[in-house]
């Protein structure tokens, strides 16, 4: 309804610029209530995104919830034998890390999944209403940037998977290094450790900055196809 209605506006607006513009004589200062109401009620409908944002981000807290608990259970049911083989840090980033990318992928990405189609189907209806063959001449530029922009979405997915991980290894670091922090300075390796530490967060970092760039990239293309 969010996306109709913002898609609608618009339209409404032009409706009044044409009814203005095509009857210069009429003198419209008597009666701007009426057009300022009618505009105010299509906004005001268009709040509909507030609800569905508290709904989207109130679905997404109670959905990770459950998984965060679930996997926590799952995790204190393995044997000890994967508890050597996997460290507590890698586990500890699971729990908020990649919960919370769930919760991002369910709400945000669905969210405006939806909302990109509804746009779209709108944008496609009010496009073939007013001039069909140049509708239909932009539509024929779908395929190729659809394809271009799955290649791409793989391309940033692998990139954010590489970021996880390489997170999970520097949280994994850090549990092991202060959890023996009296070996570290028995042994006066304390700069070493530390410099460990900031190499892989640094690497971190330009991972998330690449995954940023790619990301801001691709809002570029999507803000340049809605144009």
């Amino acid at each position: 309804m969010s996306s109709v209605i913002s898609m609608s506006a618009p339209f409404f607006l032009g409706k009044i610029i044409d009814v203005i513009y095509t009857n210069p004589t009429v003198d419209y200062s008597d009666n701007p209530t009426r057009l300022c109401l009618g505009l105010g009620g299509v906004f005001l409908c268009g709040a509909a995104n507030a609800i569905r944002v508290y709904l989207m981000q109130t679905s997404g807290q109670r959905i990770v919830n459950r998984r965060r608990t679930s996997l926590f259970s799952s995790i204190l049911r393995q044997e000890v034998a994967f508890f050597v083989k996997t460290s507590t840090g890698e586990l500890i980033n699971h729990l908020s890390s990649d919960t919370a990318l769930l919760r991002r992928s369910v709400t945000e990405n669905l969210s405006d999944g939806l909302r990109a189609g509804a746009q779209a189907s709108v944008g496609v209806s009010m496009m073939l209403f007013v001039s069909p063959n140049l509708a239909t001449f932009v539509l024929s530029l779908v395929p190729p940037v659809s394809i271009i922009a799955v290649i791409y979405g793989r391309h940033l997915r692998k990139l954010t998977k590489v970021t996880q991980d390489s997170m999970a290894q520097t949280t994994r670091l850090a549990e092991e290094r202060i959890g023996n922090v009296r070996t570290v300075r028995a042994f006066g390796k304390e700069m070493t450790e530390i410099e460990n530490y900031a190499s892989k967060a640094d690497y971190v970092m330009q991972l998330a900055r690449k995954e940023a760039f790619l990301g801001l990239a691709s809002l570029e293309r999507l803000g340049s196809l809605e144009t």
